[in-house]
C-alpha cells in the first residue's frame, strides 16, 4: 500500500483546493449554514440516519461476503465486516476514494493468503457497486427527466454507466478485451503476469451467477439505503424536495468523490453543494454537505478507533470475532 509522494501532493491539492474555492464562493453564505447546524438540525433525523448507515455498512459487508464465497475465500461475515471498517478507515487517510479497496485487498490477503482472488473480489465488489448504482440513477432519471434542468447531470449518469459496461464488456468477453491487447506493450513486463492472472480471474467468476445476482441485489439494496440517508439528512434541515431528485444527485456526487483527492474530500462537497443548491437555498446545501461529512467522517473515524484498539486483519482476531457468530 504504497502512494509516491507526488500523488500525495497532486490529491492532497485538490482537495484543499477544493474545499477553499467553496468557502469562498459561499463565504457570505457560510455563517448561516453554520448557524443551520447549530440551531436548525432535527436530531431525530440524523440519528435515523447515523443508524440506517450502519446497517448499510452491514449490507456492503454481506455483498463483499457472497463475492469472497464465489471466490472460494473463507472469511465469515463478522471478519468481512471488521475488513469494510477498515477500509472506510483508509478511505480517510489513503490520497484516493478508493483507498479503502486497496487497504481491504490488502488485509485479505494477509488473512486468506490468496492475493490474485482477493485483490479481484474487491475490484468486483466495487464495480457491482458502480453498476447498481448507475442502474437506480437512470431509472430515477426516467421518472425525473423534466425536472433535471441541468444536461450535465444527465450526460454524466449515461456517460458513466457507459463506461461501467464497456468496462463489465471487457472482463466478460474476451474478443472485446482482445481490441485493447496493444496496451499490453506500455505496461511494464513485471506487471504484466499478475495483470493477466487478476483478469482471468475476473473473467470466470461469471460463472458464478448466483454470487453475482446475490452481490448485485444487495449492492441496490445497500446503495437505495446510502440515497435516503442522505434525503433523510435533508429532512433534518427541513427540506421537502422530491425524494426521487436524491437517486439522481447522489449517484452524480459518488462520480465526483472519485476525483483524485483525499479519500474524496473537497470534492465531494463541491458537488454536493453544485447540485442541491439547484433545489434549495445554497446555505442549506452547504449545511447539508456538512452533515454529510459528520456522518461519513465520523464512522470512518470510530472504525479508526476500533482498528487502533483491534490492530490488522489478523487470524486471531478473526477467529475471535467468528466466535461470536
Amino acid at each position: 500500500m504504497k502512494y509516491g509522494f507526488g500523488g500525495v501532493f497532486v490529491r492532497l491539492t485538490v482537495s484543499v483546493t477544493a474545499i477553499g474555492l467553496t468557502l469562498y464562493i459561499l463565504r457570505d453564505k457560510l455563517d448561516e449554514a453554520l448557524h443551520i447546524m447549530a440551531a436548525g438540525v432535527r436530531w431525530d433525523w440524523f440519528a435515523l440516519a447515523m443508524l440506517a448507515y450502519i446497517l448499510c455498512q452491514g449490507i456492503l459487508a454481506l455483498r463483499l461476503r457472497t463475492i469472497f464465497h464465489g471466490q472460494d475465500i473463507q472469511i465469515r461475515f463478522l471478519g468481512t465486516f471488521y475488513l469494510c471498517l477498515i477500509g472506510n478507515f483508509f478511505n480517510l487517510i489513503l490520497p484516493s476514494a478508493v483507498g479503502g479497496d486497496v487497504a481491504k485487498a490488502y488485509y485479505c490477503y494477509k488473512r486468506c493468503g490468496k492475493k490474485i482472488e482477493a485483490t479481484t473480489s474487491v475490484i468486483i465488489d466495487r464495480l457491482t457497486g458502480f453498476f447498481s448504482l448507475m442502474l437506480i440513477a437512470l431509472a430515477a432519471l426516467g421518472f425525473l427527466h423534466r425536472e433535471i434542468k441541468d444536461p450535465r447531470i444527465s450526460m454524466g449518469v449515461y456517460g458513466f454507466l457507459g463506461l461501467i459496461f464497456l468496462l463489465s464488456l471487457f472482463f466478460i468477453n474476451k474478443k472485446f478485451a482482445r481490441i485493447f491487447k496493444f496496451l499490453t506493450y506500455v505496461i511494464p513486463e513485471r506487471f504484466r503476469t499478475h495483470l493477466s492472472e487478476a483478469y482471468h480471474a475476473i473473467h470466470s467468476f461469471q460463472r458464478r451467477k448466483k454470487n453475482i445476482a446475490a452481490a448485485i441485489l444487495l449492492s441496490l439494496v445497500g446503495q437505495v439505503f446510502l440515497i435516503f440517508i442522505a434525503y433523510w439528512l435533508a429532512r433534518s434541515l427541513g427540506v421537502a424536495i422530491n425524494p426521487m431528485l436524491f437517486f439522481v444527485l447522489m449517484p452524480v456526487i459518488s462520480i465526483v468523490s472519485m476525483a483524485p483527492s483525499m479519500g474524496g474530500l473537497g470534492v465531494r462537497e463541491v458537488g454536493s453543494v453544485y447540485l442541491f443548491s439547484r433545489y434549495m437555498p445554497s446555505e442549506t446545501a452547504l449545511a447539508l454537505s456538512l452533515l454529510l461529512d459528520i456522518l461519513i467522517y465520523g464512522f470512518s473515524l470510530s472504525a479508526g478507533v476500533i482498528y487502533a484498539l483491534r490492530g490488522e486483519l489478523k487470524a486471531e482476531t478473526i477467529h475471535q470475532m467468528e466466535a461470536l457468530e
